[in-house]
Protein backbone atom coordinates (compact mmCIF):
# COMPACT_ATOMS: atom_id res chain seq x y z
CA UNK A 1 0.00 0.00 0.00
CA UNK A 2 1.67 3.27 -0.77
CA UNK A 3 2.04 6.32 1.73
CA UNK A 4 2.00 9.94 0.35
CA UNK A 5 4.18 12.65 2.32
CA UNK A 6 4.05 16.39 1.43
CA UNK A 7 7.04 18.32 1.67
CA UNK A 8 7.60 21.82 1.47
CA UNK A 9 10.69 23.57 -0.75
CA UNK A 10 11.27 27.62 -0.87
CA UNK A 11 14.35 28.18 -2.65
CA UNK A 12 16.14 31.74 -1.40
CA UNK A 13 14.43 35.22 -2.48
CA UNK A 14 18.15 36.23 -4.42
CA UNK A 15 16.63 33.58 -6.77
CA UNK A 16 14.92 34.35 -9.66
CA UNK A 17 13.60 31.14 -11.19
CA UNK A 18 12.97 30.40 -14.87
CA UNK A 19 9.75 30.79 -15.94
CA UNK A 20 9.33 27.99 -16.98
CA UNK A 21 9.11 26.41 -13.54
CA UNK A 22 5.74 27.28 -13.61
CA UNK A 23 5.53 24.10 -15.37
CA UNK A 24 8.20 21.53 -14.15
CA UNK A 25 9.88 22.98 -10.97
CA UNK A 26 13.00 21.97 -9.97
CA UNK A 27 13.51 19.96 -13.43
CA UNK A 28 14.93 22.59 -15.64
CA UNK A 29 16.72 24.66 -12.63
CA UNK A 30 18.41 21.28 -10.58
CA UNK A 31 18.28 18.82 -13.72
CA UNK A 32 21.23 16.63 -12.82
CA UNK A 33 20.63 16.73 -8.80
CA UNK A 34 16.71 15.93 -9.45
CA UNK A 35 18.04 13.07 -11.98
CA UNK A 36 20.25 11.98 -8.94
CA UNK A 37 17.59 11.63 -6.17
CA UNK A 38 14.51 10.31 -8.40
CA UNK A 39 17.25 7.40 -9.51
CA UNK A 40 17.45 7.07 -5.62
CA UNK A 41 13.76 6.59 -4.50
CA UNK A 42 11.69 4.10 -3.84
CA UNK A 43 8.29 6.05 -5.80
CA UNK A 44 7.38 8.77 -7.48
CA UNK A 45 8.11 12.27 -6.60
CA UNK A 46 5.98 15.07 -8.01
CA UNK A 47 6.95 18.96 -8.24
CA UNK A 48 4.44 22.20 -8.64
CA UNK A 49 3.94 25.36 -7.54
CA UNK A 50 2.53 25.58 -3.63
CA UNK A 51 0.28 29.02 -4.25
CA UNK A 52 -0.77 27.63 -7.68
CA UNK A 53 -4.63 28.75 -7.07
CA UNK A 54 -3.78 31.60 -8.27
CA UNK A 55 -2.46 33.73 -11.38
CA UNK A 56 0.31 35.55 -10.90
CA UNK A 57 -1.60 38.69 -12.31
CA UNK A 58 -3.54 37.97 -8.86
CA UNK A 59 -0.20 37.59 -6.53
CA UNK A 60 1.22 40.33 -8.17
CA UNK A 61 -1.68 42.55 -7.01
CA UNK A 62 -2.01 41.01 -3.60
CA UNK A 63 1.41 42.01 -3.01
CA UNK A 64 0.74 45.33 -4.34
CA UNK A 65 -2.03 46.30 -2.39
CA UNK A 66 0.06 44.93 1.05
CA UNK A 67 2.64 46.91 0.05
CA UNK A 68 0.67 49.92 -0.31
CA UNK A 69 -0.99 49.20 2.93
CA UNK A 70 1.91 49.00 4.43
CA UNK A 71 3.27 52.38 3.41
CA UNK A 72 0.34 54.38 4.33
CA UNK A 73 0.45 52.65 7.85
CA UNK A 74 4.21 53.75 8.18
CA UNK A 75 4.86 49.50 8.34
CA UNK A 76 7.76 47.83 6.66
CA UNK A 77 6.24 44.93 5.05
CA UNK A 78 9.08 42.37 3.08
CA UNK A 79 7.03 40.15 1.34
CA UNK A 80 8.86 36.69 0.20
CA UNK A 81 9.01 35.80 -3.24
CA UNK A 82 5.68 33.30 -3.45
CA UNK A 83 6.63 32.28 -6.75
CA UNK A 84 9.84 30.48 -4.99
CA UNK A 85 7.49 28.17 -2.80
CA UNK A 86 7.09 24.41 -4.29
CA UNK A 87 4.97 22.02 -3.33
CA UNK A 88 6.32 18.45 -3.42
CA UNK A 89 4.49 15.00 -3.60
CA UNK A 90 6.35 12.01 -2.49
CA UNK A 91 4.40 8.45 -3.17
CA UNK A 92 6.33 5.47 -1.98
CA UNK A 93 6.19 2.11 -3.51
CA UNK A 94 6.85 -0.66 -0.69
CA UNK A 95 6.78 -4.51 -1.34
CA UNK A 96 3.72 -5.89 -0.91
CA UNK A 97 4.92 -8.57 1.29
CA UNK A 98 6.59 -5.96 3.81
CA UNK A 99 4.79 -5.53 7.40
CA UNK A 100 3.19 -2.22 7.74
CA UNK A 101 5.97 -1.00 10.31
CA UNK A 102 8.36 -2.00 7.77
CA UNK A 103 6.56 0.07 5.14
CA UNK A 104 6.17 3.14 7.43
CA UNK A 105 9.87 2.93 8.23
CA UNK A 106 10.75 2.74 4.43
CA UNK A 107 8.58 6.05 3.70
CA UNK A 108 9.73 7.67 6.65
CA UNK A 109 13.45 7.10 5.49
CA UNK A 110 12.82 7.64 2.20
CA UNK A 111 10.67 11.27 2.82
CA UNK A 112 13.79 12.33 5.17
CA UNK A 113 16.00 11.41 2.33
CA UNK A 114 14.63 13.59 -0.12
CA UNK A 115 14.06 16.62 2.43
CA UNK A 116 18.01 16.43 3.52
CA UNK A 117 19.60 15.93 -0.07
CA UNK A 118 17.28 19.14 -1.24
CA UNK A 119 18.41 20.70 1.91
CA UNK A 120 21.79 20.71 0.34
CA UNK A 121 21.15 22.99 -2.55
CA UNK A 122 22.77 26.25 -1.79
CA UNK A 123 19.82 28.42 -3.62
CA UNK A 124 17.21 26.75 -1.31
CA UNK A 125 16.38 28.48 2.16
CA UNK A 126 13.83 26.03 3.38
CA UNK A 127 12.84 22.78 2.83
CA UNK A 128 10.57 20.31 5.36
CA UNK A 129 8.39 17.50 5.65
CA UNK A 130 5.17 18.97 7.34
CA UNK A 131 2.11 17.18 8.38
CA UNK A 132 -1.45 17.71 6.76
CA UNK A 133 -3.24 20.13 8.69
CA UNK A 134 -5.93 18.83 10.58
CA UNK A 135 -9.39 20.05 11.24
CA UNK A 136 -10.33 19.56 14.88
CA UNK A 137 -12.42 16.82 16.34
CA UNK A 138 -15.83 17.44 17.25
CA UNK A 139 -17.37 16.62 20.54
CA UNK A 140 -20.56 14.98 20.53
CA UNK A 141 -22.99 15.49 23.27
CA UNK A 142 -23.83 12.09 25.05
CA UNK A 143 -27.67 13.37 25.61
CA UNK A 144 -28.13 15.85 22.42
CA UNK A 145 -29.86 19.27 23.90
CA UNK A 146 -32.95 19.97 22.27
CA UNK A 147 -35.03 23.16 22.25
CA UNK A 148 -37.80 23.47 25.14
CA UNK A 149 -40.05 24.81 22.01
CA UNK A 150 -38.57 23.62 18.94
CA UNK A 151 -39.00 25.59 16.10
CA UNK A 152 -40.20 28.56 17.48
CA UNK A 153 -37.42 30.43 18.72
CA UNK A 154 -34.77 31.50 17.04
CA UNK A 155 -32.64 33.46 19.77
CA UNK A 156 -33.38 30.69 22.46
CA UNK A 157 -31.81 31.42 25.47
CA UNK A 158 -29.22 28.39 24.80
CA UNK A 159 -27.13 30.14 22.95
CA UNK A 160 -25.36 31.87 26.06
CA UNK A 161 -22.53 33.49 23.40
CA UNK A 162 -25.29 35.88 22.41
CA UNK A 163 -26.28 36.76 26.11
CA UNK A 164 -24.61 39.97 27.93
CA UNK A 165 -21.30 39.49 30.16
CA UNK A 166 -19.63 37.78 31.62
CA UNK A 167 -21.65 34.99 29.99
CA UNK A 168 -21.52 35.95 26.34
CA UNK A 169 -20.42 39.21 24.46
CA UNK A 170 -23.45 41.11 24.71
CA UNK A 171 -24.24 40.57 20.92
CA UNK A 172 -27.93 40.41 21.45
CA UNK A 173 -27.99 44.17 22.75
CA UNK A 174 -25.86 44.98 19.74
CA UNK A 175 -28.32 44.21 16.65
CA UNK A 176 -30.51 46.80 17.38
CA UNK A 177 -27.81 49.16 15.76
CA UNK A 178 -27.15 49.46 12.16
CA UNK A 179 -24.54 47.42 10.86
CA UNK A 180 -23.73 45.09 13.97
CA UNK A 181 -26.44 42.30 11.69
CA UNK A 182 -23.18 41.73 9.18
CA UNK A 183 -24.08 44.33 6.33
CA UNK A 184 -21.82 45.04 4.25
CA UNK A 185 -19.05 42.28 5.49
CA UNK A 186 -18.09 39.49 3.71
CA UNK A 187 -16.82 35.66 5.34
CA UNK A 188 -14.69 33.31 4.65
CA UNK A 189 -14.42 29.67 6.36
CA UNK A 190 -11.35 27.75 5.50
CA UNK A 191 -11.99 24.01 6.52
CA UNK A 192 -12.88 20.49 5.34
CA UNK A 193 -16.80 19.88 4.92
CA UNK A 194 -20.25 21.55 5.54
CA UNK A 195 -23.75 21.19 4.95
CA UNK A 196 -24.45 24.20 2.89
CA UNK A 197 -28.50 22.38 2.31
CA UNK A 198 -28.79 23.19 5.74
CA UNK A 199 -32.92 24.82 6.29
CA UNK A 200 -31.48 27.51 8.41
CA UNK A 201 -28.42 28.41 5.58
CA UNK A 202 -30.76 28.52 3.27
CA UNK A 203 -32.26 32.53 2.21
CA UNK A 204 -36.14 33.16 1.33
CA UNK A 205 -36.08 31.54 -2.12
CA UNK A 206 -34.75 28.10 -0.28
CA UNK A 207 -31.15 28.44 -1.83
CA UNK A 208 -27.96 28.45 0.17
CA UNK A 209 -26.02 31.38 0.99
CA UNK A 210 -23.19 29.98 1.11
CA UNK A 211 -21.29 29.02 -1.65
CA UNK A 212 -18.51 27.21 -2.10
CA UNK A 213 -15.20 28.26 -4.07
CA UNK A 214 -13.25 24.83 -5.62
CA UNK A 215 -10.57 26.87 -7.77
CA UNK A 216 -7.84 25.74 -4.82
CA UNK A 217 -8.80 22.28 -6.30
CA UNK A 218 -10.49 22.18 -2.66
CA UNK A 219 -12.68 19.05 -2.37
CA UNK A 220 -15.54 18.99 -0.37
CA UNK A 221 -15.29 16.33 2.94
CA UNK A 222 -18.23 13.72 3.30
CA UNK A 223 -16.77 12.22 6.39
CA UNK A 224 -19.57 12.59 9.16
CA UNK A 225 -17.56 14.87 11.80
CA UNK A 226 -15.91 17.36 9.13
CA UNK A 227 -19.62 18.05 8.02
CA UNK A 228 -20.64 18.87 11.34
CA UNK A 229 -17.48 20.67 11.90
CA UNK A 230 -18.10 23.00 9.53
CA UNK A 231 -22.32 23.19 9.82
CA UNK A 232 -21.24 24.29 13.55
CA UNK A 233 -19.02 26.81 12.63
CA UNK A 234 -21.51 28.27 9.71
CA UNK A 235 -24.40 28.03 12.67
CA UNK A 236 -22.42 30.32 15.07
CA UNK A 237 -21.44 32.59 12.49
CA UNK A 238 -24.25 33.21 10.06
CA UNK A 239 -27.58 31.09 10.61
CA UNK A 240 -30.18 32.86 9.31
CA UNK A 241 -32.59 35.10 11.80
CA UNK A 242 -35.93 32.81 10.84
CA UNK A 243 -38.41 30.73 12.74
CA UNK A 244 -36.07 27.85 13.06
CA UNK A 245 -33.03 26.21 15.15
CA UNK A 246 -30.24 28.89 16.06
CA UNK A 247 -29.43 32.62 15.09
CA UNK A 248 -26.41 33.18 13.81
CA UNK A 249 -23.52 36.71 15.08
CA UNK A 250 -24.29 37.92 12.23
CA UNK A 251 -27.26 36.62 9.74
CA UNK A 252 -27.34 39.47 7.17
CA UNK A 253 -23.72 39.41 5.51
CA UNK A 254 -23.36 40.15 1.87
CA UNK A 255 -21.15 37.49 0.92
CA UNK A 256 -20.60 34.11 2.90
CA UNK A 257 -18.19 31.45 1.13
CA UNK A 258 -16.31 28.46 2.06
CA UNK A 259 -12.90 26.62 0.75
CA UNK A 260 -11.96 23.06 1.30
CA UNK A 261 -8.15 22.75 1.79
CA UNK A 262 -8.02 19.27 0.90
CA UNK A 263 -7.75 17.89 -2.91
CA UNK A 264 -9.02 14.65 -4.63
CA UNK A 265 -5.74 13.04 -3.70
CA UNK A 266 -6.23 13.51 0.04
CA UNK A 267 -3.11 16.54 0.00
CA UNK A 268 -3.68 19.39 2.05
CA UNK A 269 -2.13 23.17 1.03
CA UNK A 270 -3.97 25.07 3.87
CA UNK A 271 -1.42 28.39 2.53
CA UNK A 272 -2.56 28.03 -1.13
CA UNK A 273 -5.91 27.97 -0.04
CA UNK A 274 -5.34 31.14 2.07
CA UNK A 275 -4.05 32.48 -1.07
CA UNK A 276 -6.86 31.70 -2.92
CA UNK A 277 -9.64 33.16 -0.29
CA UNK A 278 -7.39 36.39 -0.36
CA UNK A 279 -6.89 36.88 -4.06
CA UNK A 280 -11.12 36.27 -4.07
CA UNK A 281 -11.55 39.14 -1.90
CA UNK A 282 -9.10 41.84 -2.89
CA UNK A 283 -9.67 41.66 -6.47
CA UNK A 284 -12.81 43.39 -5.79
CA UNK A 285 -11.43 46.22 -4.48
CA UNK A 286 -9.19 46.41 -7.37
CA UNK A 287 -9.31 49.15 -10.03
CA UNK A 288 -8.53 47.08 -13.28
CA UNK A 289 -5.96 50.63 -14.43
CA UNK A 290 -4.18 50.47 -11.01
CA UNK A 291 -4.29 49.16 -7.35
CA UNK A 292 -6.72 51.33 -4.84
CA UNK A 293 -5.14 53.86 -2.01
CA UNK A 294 -8.18 53.10 -0.24
CA UNK A 295 -8.76 49.32 0.20
CA UNK A 296 -11.65 48.20 2.47
CA UNK A 297 -10.96 45.39 5.01
CA UNK A 298 -14.57 44.43 4.54
CA UNK A 299 -13.40 40.79 4.87
CA UNK A 300 -12.55 38.07 7.42
CA UNK A 301 -11.04 34.66 6.71
CA UNK A 302 -11.44 31.93 9.30
CA UNK A 303 -8.76 29.11 9.26
CA UNK A 304 -10.84 26.22 11.22
CA UNK A 305 -7.73 23.82 11.57
CA UNK A 306 -4.71 23.39 13.56
CA UNK A 307 -1.20 22.26 12.32
CA UNK A 308 0.59 18.41 13.55
CA UNK A 309 4.68 18.34 13.20
CA UNK A 310 6.71 15.81 12.98
CA UNK A 311 7.74 13.69 16.33
CA UNK A 312 5.44 15.99 18.46
CA UNK A 313 2.09 14.89 20.20
CA UNK A 314 0.93 18.19 20.34
CA UNK A 315 -1.42 20.30 17.65
CA UNK A 316 -0.36 24.04 17.41
CA UNK A 317 -1.43 27.42 15.54
CA UNK A 318 -1.45 26.35 11.70
CA UNK A 319 1.12 29.92 11.17
CA UNK A 320 4.02 27.84 12.72
CA UNK A 321 4.97 26.50 9.55
CA UNK A 322 6.63 29.32 7.10
CA UNK A 323 4.61 28.77 4.19
CA UNK A 324 1.46 29.46 6.08
CA UNK A 325 2.56 32.00 7.96
CA UNK A 326 3.76 34.14 4.70
CA UNK A 327 -0.03 33.54 3.14
CA UNK A 328 -1.57 34.90 6.30
CA UNK A 329 1.03 37.61 6.86
CA UNK A 330 0.11 39.20 3.15
CA UNK A 331 -3.42 38.45 3.42
CA UNK A 332 -3.66 40.62 6.47
CA UNK A 333 -0.98 42.93 5.20
CA UNK A 334 -3.74 43.23 2.19
CA UNK A 335 -6.28 44.94 4.48
CA UNK A 336 -8.18 41.24 5.05
CA UNK A 337 -8.74 39.95 8.84
CA UNK A 338 -7.46 36.41 9.24
CA UNK A 339 -8.64 34.31 12.16
CA UNK A 340 -6.92 31.43 13.79
CA UNK A 341 -7.61 28.76 16.45
CA UNK A 342 -4.68 28.33 19.12
CA UNK A 343 -5.06 24.72 18.56
CA UNK A 344 -6.81 21.98 20.88
CA UNK A 345 -3.29 20.59 22.47
CA UNK A 346 -2.65 17.42 22.63
CA UNK A 347 -3.40 14.80 19.66
CA UNK A 348 -6.14 12.37 20.99
CA UNK A 349 -4.25 8.93 21.76
CA UNK A 350 -1.00 10.36 21.80
CA UNK A 351 1.21 8.99 24.73
CA UNK A 352 4.20 10.70 24.89
CA UNK A 353 5.42 12.31 28.20
CA UNK A 354 4.24 14.23 30.35
CA UNK A 355 0.89 12.62 30.21
CA UNK A 356 -0.58 15.30 32.06
CA UNK A 357 0.07 17.83 29.94
CA UNK A 358 -3.28 18.86 27.94
CA UNK A 359 -2.48 21.78 25.68
CA UNK A 360 0.66 23.82 24.74
CA UNK A 361 2.37 26.53 26.14
CA UNK A 362 3.25 28.89 23.00
CA UNK A 363 5.52 30.77 25.45
CA UNK A 364 7.70 27.45 25.56
CA UNK A 365 7.07 26.15 21.95
CA UNK A 366 10.71 24.91 21.38
CA UNK A 367 9.98 22.27 24.38
CA UNK A 368 7.39 20.86 22.32
CA UNK A 369 8.26 20.45 18.07
CA UNK A 370 10.68 18.10 19.02
CA UNK A 371 13.08 16.88 15.82
CA UNK A 372 12.43 18.43 12.76
CA UNK A 373 13.02 16.59 9.61
CA UNK A 374 15.56 18.35 7.82
CA UNK A 375 18.26 21.53 8.43
CA UNK A 376 16.19 23.69 7.16
CA UNK A 377 12.69 23.38 8.87
CA UNK A 378 12.55 26.85 10.26
CA UNK A 379 8.97 26.99 12.33
CA UNK A 380 8.10 30.02 13.31
CA UNK A 381 8.35 31.17 16.40
CA UNK A 382 4.58 31.65 18.53
CA UNK A 383 6.67 33.86 21.25
CA UNK A 384 6.96 37.51 21.02
CA UNK A 385 9.83 37.64 23.19
CA UNK A 386 12.00 36.39 20.34
CA UNK A 387 11.70 39.02 18.04
CA UNK A 388 14.73 40.17 17.94
CA UNK A 389 16.69 36.95 18.42
CA UNK A 390 19.41 36.30 15.97
CA UNK A 391 17.73 33.83 13.25
CA UNK A 392 20.42 30.37 13.36
CA UNK A 393 19.52 27.12 11.60
CA UNK A 394 19.78 24.00 13.52
CA UNK A 395 22.53 21.33 12.90
CA UNK A 396 21.28 18.51 10.57
CA UNK A 397 19.40 16.09 12.29
CA UNK A 398 19.92 18.01 15.35
CA UNK A 399 16.45 18.87 17.75
CA UNK A 400 14.95 21.88 16.71
CA UNK A 401 16.16 24.20 19.31
CA UNK A 402 16.19 27.62 17.82
CA UNK A 403 13.33 28.03 15.81
CA UNK A 404 13.02 31.34 13.27
CA UNK A 405 12.45 34.70 15.32
CA UNK A 406 9.33 35.32 15.91
CA UNK A 407 7.22 37.61 13.26
CA UNK A 408 3.50 38.94 13.93
CA UNK A 409 1.36 37.85 10.82
CA UNK A 410 -1.46 40.23 11.66
CA UNK A 411 -3.75 36.97 12.54
CA UNK A 412 -6.23 37.49 15.33
CA UNK A 413 -5.25 33.90 17.51
CA UNK A 414 -8.06 32.71 19.32
CA UNK A 415 -8.00 30.44 22.75
CA UNK A 416 -11.29 29.08 24.28
CA UNK A 417 -12.75 28.63 27.82
CA UNK A 418 -15.04 27.39 30.19
CA UNK A 419 -17.84 29.40 32.10
CA UNK A 420 -18.09 28.70 35.64
CA UNK A 421 -21.67 30.27 37.01
CA UNK A 422 -21.73 30.06 40.55
CA UNK A 423 -21.05 33.52 41.87
CA UNK A 424 -20.54 36.33 39.80
CA UNK A 425 -19.59 34.32 36.55
CA UNK A 426 -16.13 33.54 35.87
CA UNK A 427 -13.95 32.26 32.82
CA UNK A 428 -11.20 29.52 33.60
CA UNK A 429 -9.01 28.13 30.51
CA UNK A 430 -9.91 24.93 28.88
CA UNK A 431 -7.66 22.17 29.28
CA UNK A 432 -7.50 21.53 26.00
CA UNK A 433 -6.64 24.52 24.75
CA UNK A 434 -3.35 25.97 23.67
CA UNK A 435 -1.97 29.61 25.30
CA UNK A 436 0.40 31.95 25.26
CA UNK A 437 1.34 35.89 25.34
CA UNK A 438 0.51 35.42 21.23
CA UNK A 439 -2.85 34.45 21.94
CA UNK A 440 -4.99 37.57 21.78
CA UNK A 441 -8.80 36.83 22.94
CA UNK A 442 -10.76 33.78 23.91
CA UNK A 443 -14.82 32.73 23.48
CA UNK A 444 -16.20 29.89 24.91
CA UNK A 445 -14.85 26.57 24.15
CA UNK A 446 -17.70 24.13 25.80
CA UNK A 447 -21.74 24.17 25.84
CA UNK A 448 -21.85 26.09 22.42
CA UNK A 449 -25.59 25.61 20.89
CA UNK A 450 -25.00 26.11 17.50
CA UNK A 451 -26.11 23.91 13.87
CA UNK A 452 -25.78 20.54 13.51
CA UNK A 453 -25.12 18.35 10.00
CA UNK A 454 -28.36 16.81 9.92
CA UNK A 455 -29.99 19.75 9.51
CA UNK A 456 -32.26 19.52 12.71
CA UNK A 457 -31.97 20.98 16.18
CA UNK A 458 -28.98 22.50 17.45
CA UNK A 459 -25.93 20.36 18.80
CA UNK A 460 -22.86 21.50 21.46
CA UNK A 461 -19.79 22.52 20.31
CA UNK A 462 -16.60 22.87 21.58
CA UNK A 463 -13.02 23.46 21.60
CA UNK A 464 -10.81 26.23 19.97
CA UNK A 465 -13.04 25.48 16.94
CA UNK A 466 -16.44 27.11 19.08
CA UNK A 467 -13.90 30.15 20.50
CA UNK A 468 -12.56 31.06 17.03
CA UNK A 469 -16.15 30.61 15.22
CA UNK A 470 -17.32 32.92 18.22
CA UNK A 471 -14.60 35.61 17.61
CA UNK A 472 -15.03 35.60 14.21
CA UNK A 473 -18.58 36.46 14.15
CA UNK A 474 -18.05 39.57 16.96
CA UNK A 475 -15.16 40.75 14.17
CA UNK A 476 -17.75 41.14 11.76
CA UNK A 477 -20.07 42.77 13.71
CA UNK A 478 -18.19 45.35 14.72
CA UNK A 479 -16.60 45.69 11.41
CA UNK A 480 -20.24 46.42 10.66
CA UNK A 481 -21.07 48.42 13.11
CA UNK A 482 -17.75 50.41 12.58
CA UNK A 483 -18.88 50.69 8.34
CA UNK A 484 -22.25 51.96 9.33
CA UNK A 485 -20.96 54.58 12.00
CA UNK A 486 -16.93 55.52 10.86
CA UNK A 487 -17.82 55.26 7.17
CA UNK A 488 -15.28 51.90 7.26
CA UNK A 489 -14.47 49.02 8.63
CA UNK A 490 -11.46 48.76 11.27
CA UNK A 491 -7.93 47.95 9.84
CA UNK A 492 -7.10 44.19 10.67
CA UNK A 493 -4.54 45.59 13.45
CA UNK A 494 -6.72 47.95 14.82
CA UNK A 495 -9.47 45.01 15.18
CA UNK A 496 -7.45 42.78 16.45
CA UNK A 497 -6.70 45.70 19.29
CA UNK A 498 -10.28 46.40 19.98
CA UNK A 499 -10.80 42.51 20.23
CA UNK A 500 -8.21 41.92 23.01
CA UNK A 501 -8.05 45.49 24.61
CA UNK A 502 -8.44 44.57 28.02
CA UNK A 503 -10.22 47.58 29.82
CA UNK A 504 -13.37 46.51 26.97
CA UNK A 505 -13.22 42.94 27.53
CA UNK A 506 -14.22 39.66 30.21
CA UNK A 507 -11.19 38.53 31.31
CA UNK A 508 -10.62 35.17 32.33
CA UNK A 509 -10.19 34.27 36.27
CA UNK A 510 -6.19 33.40 36.71
CA UNK A 511 -4.79 35.79 33.69
CA UNK A 512 -1.58 35.73 34.76
CA UNK A 513 -1.91 31.83 34.24
CA UNK A 514 -4.41 30.84 31.75
CA UNK A 515 -2.92 33.23 28.76
CA UNK A 516 -5.78 33.58 26.79
CA UNK A 517 -6.69 37.20 26.74
CA UNK A 518 -9.72 38.79 27.27
CA UNK A 519 -12.98 38.17 26.03
CA UNK A 520 -14.77 40.92 24.09
CA UNK A 521 -17.23 42.54 25.51
CA UNK A 522 -19.32 44.14 21.98
CA UNK A 523 -20.67 47.04 23.97
CA UNK A 524 -17.67 48.17 25.55
CA UNK A 525 -15.62 47.43 22.63
CA UNK A 526 -18.28 48.74 20.13
CA UNK A 527 -18.43 52.30 21.97
CA UNK A 528 -14.73 52.90 22.26
CA UNK A 529 -13.73 51.40 18.93
CA UNK A 530 -16.71 51.40 16.22
CA UNK A 531 -18.43 54.73 16.97
CA UNK A 532 -18.57 57.57 15.21
CA UNK A 533 -15.17 59.57 15.78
Amino acid sequence: MARRSQIVVKFSDEVALPTALSRHPILEWHEREWAALLAELPGRLVATPLFGSVSRVELDTLVRVAKIRSEQAHEDYRPPKFENYLWLNYESLAHPDMEPNERDAHHDKAAEFIVESISKWADVAHCYERLEDETPALKRASAPITFAAPNTDPEHPLQAHLQSAPAGLGAKAMWQYEGANGAGQHFVDIERGWNLAHKDLLNAAGQPRVTQDRRNGGVRSRKAADVAHGTSVLGIVCASHNAINTIGLVPALESMQVLSYISGTGDTSTADTIMRAAANQIANSIDERRVSMSVRPTTVILIEAHARLRNSSFYFPVEIYPETFAAIELATQAGITVIEPAGNGRVPGSRDEPLDRFSVDLDEIQSYVGRATGAKAQLRSLNPSTERRPETRPERGAALTQLAPYRDSGAIIVGAATYIASGRGKWTRLLESNYGTRVDCFAAGERVITLNDRGGNATEFSGTSSASAIIAGAALMLQGIAQANRGAPLAPRKLRAALKDVASGTPSVTPSTDKIGVMPNLPKVAEKYAAAP
